[in-house]
């Protein structure tokens, strides 16, 4: 069992290496530096905005957030704030990642690298989660479940299609990916005994607070603190004379978590509460634009979790692809990115949807309820998770790269569920071998499209640079297309 874990570990990390080996290199960021690493070489000079001076053109413009005007001199989508440019994308990157490996080894870090290590560290965490979940509430689970679970995690996360494009938008996103994930599984941890482990809430709300120096939106999820501090007093996992310590270790780190990203936000903008995006410099004017809208919530719902995957002629003949129907469309700006909605895209997650019907279907004398749902861990992964989907939702943009904030999570709970319902039907053989056998085949066809979408790069790249080759491959693997499209019909 350790060996077949070992192996899937490897086996996600060599394909994301793979994938972000072969990513697009956007013409608007220097490459070879990156912005985060101009970020640290401001940090080391104690210096907060970039050491890189602002065009004169710039200056001279009358409105220097008109993005026509700007658009020749400008750096793409960073704020310009009283004659400096700063990044407002989170700093915690830079501080727990860019920073020590510049001092350690002398020379900046690629964001690929970067990426990459977020990225990976973000799928041991969800799959630690799993591990924990799975001792504690399912010792009985069939290990090709668990197996099958974990590949899922790992390739199906929509880690891979993000890796595509390595850059700052992607080192903001894997790294809250990787704090967040951190806290969910160190808050799990916690409760993993009847007695509460007070340094594992100390780490939960250290992560949290530096996820939100990541993505700032992951600040709603200051939520949880409060939810577990009402969970345990609730059902008393603590003694009185303990009421303090749990205070302490789920609100202090936190709290000088936020103090910090406060401060750091008033040196740059004066303003504890501006992040930056209010004077970022890119292709909408940030003064006249209505980032978050009721309006926007149709359309999000719809591309975030409903709209499926174009399947064509083309390797690797599943792709991800912006069709929000014209009846859906907003009266305002709305920028709408390459997407594919989770439930189509990530079959597995189907069982949230299922599982109530579930339960109405079936009564209780044929189910098994000796089995305890997890559900502290449950809140713990889901509120997090709803709330990022709520503010994306009714966001400006959808795009891909942001369905990692939520997505994970929810395939995340997915598994949880699986393992649950397999319980469930302990007692029946018949309902229970139908039940894996759905699960099962949900969980293939989420693998193959995670795996689709992390390849398609390199055959875009296989196909301009070696088109020999491509034809090859691609008359070995025609059959597959020929499948996907009756199933599709």
């Amino acid at each position: 069992m350790k060996r077949i874990i070992i192996l899937i570990f490897l086996l996600v990390y060599i394909f994301y290496s793979w994938v972000v080996n072969y990513s697009t290199e956007p013409y608007w960021q220097p490459y070879d530096v990156g912005w985060y690493n101009i970020l640290t070489d401001s940090l080391l000079q104690g210096k907060l905005h970039f050491l890189i001076e602002p065009r004169p053109e710039l200056l001279a413009l009358k409105d220097t957030y008109d993005p026509i005007a700007n658009g020749p001199y400008r750096l793409h989508d960073i704020s310009f704030y009283k004659g400096k440019y700063y990044l407002y994308f989170g700093v915690t990157p830079a501080l727990c990642l860019y920073l020590p490996y510049r001092l350690i080894f002398g020379i900046p870090i690629s964001e690929k690298l970067s990426i990459l290590i977020f990225s990976y560290g973000a799928f041991i965490w969800t799959a630690l989660i799993l591990m924990l979940i799975r001792k504690k509430y399912f010792p009985n689970l069939q290990t090709w479940i668990f197996i099958s679970s974990l590949l899922v995690l790992g390739f199906s996360n929509l880690v891979p299609a993000y890796l595509r494009r390595p850059m700052m938008y992607e080192v903001a996103i894997s790294s809250g990916f990787f704090f967040l994930s951190g806290a969910m599984f160190w808050f799990c941890k916690a409760f993993k005994k009847e007695a509460l482990n007070f340094n594992d809430l100390f780490l939960g709300s250290l992560f949290l607070g530096l996820s939100i120096g990541c993505r700032q939106q992951f600040a709603l999820s200051t939520i949880l603190p409060v939810f577990l501090a009402v969970y345990t007093l609730k059902n008393g996992l603590i003694k009185k004379e303990h009421m303090n310590k749990l205070f302490f270790n789920l609100f202090f780190p936190l709290a000088i978590c936020l103090l910090f990203l406060g401060a750091y936000n008033y040196l740059r903008f004066e303003n504890p509460l501006h992040g930056g995006h209010q004077w970022q410099l890119t292709g909408f004017h940030p003064k006249k634009t209505i980032f978050f809208s009721r309006e926007f919530l149709i359309p999000g719902i719809y591309l975030n979790l409903f709209q499926p995957p174009t399947f064509d002629s083309t390797i690797p003949y599943i792709h991800m692809r912006a069709n929000l129907p014209p009846s859906l469309l907003p009266t305002k700006l709305y920028v709408v990115e390459i997407i594919s909605g989770l439930f189509p895209t990530v079959p597995i997650t189907l069982l949230i949807l299922i599982s109530p019907l579930l339960m109405l279907l079936f009564s209780r004398s044929k189910l098994n309820f000796n089995t305890k749902f997890p559900v502290v861990e449950s809140f713990i992964i889901l509120i997090p998770a709803f709330l990022n989907l709520s503010v994306l939702t009714v966001h400006i943009m959808v795009t891909l790269r942001y369905t990692v904030d939520f997505a994970p999570y929810l395939i995340l709970f997915s598994c949880i569920l699986w393992f649950y319902w397999n319980s469930l039907f302990a007692n029946n053989l018949k309902l229970r071998k139908v039940i894996n056998t759905i699960s099962l085949v949900l969980a293939t066809y989420s693998i193959v499209f995670g795996l689709a979408f992390g390849a398609e790069q390199f055959f875009e790249k296989m196909k301009t640079q070696d088109p020999i080759e491509y034809s090859k491959i691609d008359s070995y693997i025609k059959p597959i297309a020929k499948v996907l499209f009756r199933l599709k019909s």
